[in-house]
């Protein structure tokens, strides 16, 4: 009798394709509502030896997605040679965020704004002179190079959509542009560049300040509004006013709130809100009724963190327990 031996091959698991959509009331993610729980990270901040454990943290915090910028002076130094390595891995970061479970909320640019030097803007567009009127507007000078530049960033991040079974929720299209005027033709020209890329898949959105809305907002996509804390209910007001009858005037800071639309948190300081009206009384959204994390986190007396810091504290005195106050500065173009 002749003895067969078979070897058996496991497969790797396909990603799994989502879809981020509006709905009356509320985002969904694949037909069923869904609240994103944002925080702001930027990989070109953070050593590549240290995402994961940022990304961590950040899930260990309650978010299920992270917000980054992109900056354009970093992925095209010199006109025509990209750089997506390194540091500027950027489709290693997104697949490092998919890998810790969190969705992305991809800020395109090309403007970053970001406290990033010229916003994010590469250097080399100011040694055209015209750049001194053609910045962010549809003056070929400024569109050129700005329509290569998306186009080489979508052919590196669009096949990481979500709907591709990447972690890109949705991409954001220009940045706070109607800080800077009331250029129509010119955010509905970036708008067009972004949907003759692999983008197109995606969920496409603005974000501006409240005072802002009304210049950069687009018809027919998405609209955020920023703000900074204690700021909320004039910023709300504004955007009722511009999409009036989708969205509630007041807001629902808490975690667990069911009755008012989803919200991106971004850092500390500052609250992304996007034009959806408020859930029918009662609704709770999806996956904030029950622990996000797995396991337990230390509380405040067990925290590992505090337990160190206090030990430095007992030897070495509070000042070199306490961290340095950042030093800020704004050498970009922003509000």
């Amino acid at each position: 009798m002749k003895r067969i031996a078979l070897t058996l091959f496991t497969l790797p698991a396909l990603p799994q394709e989502h879809t981020l959509a509006t709905e009356g009331n509320h985002f969904t993610l694949d037909g069923k509502p869904f609240q994103v729980v944002s925080g702001e990270l930027h990989y070109a901040r953070i050593p590549p030896e240290y995402w994961h454990a940022r990304l961590k943290m950040a899930r260990a915090m309650g978010l299920n997605t992270i917000a980054t910028y992109v900056f354009w002076n970093v992925h095209e130094p010199t006109p025509g040679h990209s750089n997506f390595s390194g540091q500027y891995g950027l489709a290693a970061f997104l697949k490092a965020a998919q890998e810790e479970g969190l969705y992305v909320i991809f800020r395109a640019g090309p403007y970053a704004c970001a406290e990033w030097e010229f916003g994010g803007f590469p250097s080399w567009l100011l040694k055209d002179p015209a750049m001194s009127h053609a910045l962010r507007t549809n003056d070929p000078a400024f569109m050129v190079p700005a329509q290569k530049f998306i186009t080489r960033l979508a052919q590196e991040t669009s096949p990481l959509l979500a709907v591709h079974g990447g972690p890109i929720l949705a991409v954001q299209v220009e940045n706070e542009d109607g800080n800077f005027g009331n250029e129509k033709g010119y955010m509905q020209h970036m708008l067009e560049i972004f949907q003759g890329t692999g983008f197109k898949d995606a969920l496409l959105c603005t974000v501006d300040p409240s005072k802002a809305l009304a210049n950069g907002s687009l018809p027919g996509i998405l609209a955020g509004v920023n703000f900074g804390t204690g700021n909320a209910e004039p910023a709300f007001a504004k955007l009722v006013a511009l999409r009036p009858g989708r969205f509630s005037p007041r807001p629902n800071p808490a975690p667990a709130g069911s009755r008012h639309p989803p919200w991106l948190k971004k850092g500390r300081s500052e609250v992304v809100l996007f034009d959806l009206s408020p859930a029918k009384p009662g609704t709770t959204l999806a996956g904030l009724t029950k622990p996000i994390l797995d396991g337990s986190t230390p509380t405040y007396a067990t925290d590992p963190e505090r337990k160190k810091k206090e030990a430095v504290v007992a030897e070495f005195g509070p000042r070199l327990a306490a961290p340095a106050t950042p030093r800020r500065s704004c050498p970009c173009i922003c509000s």
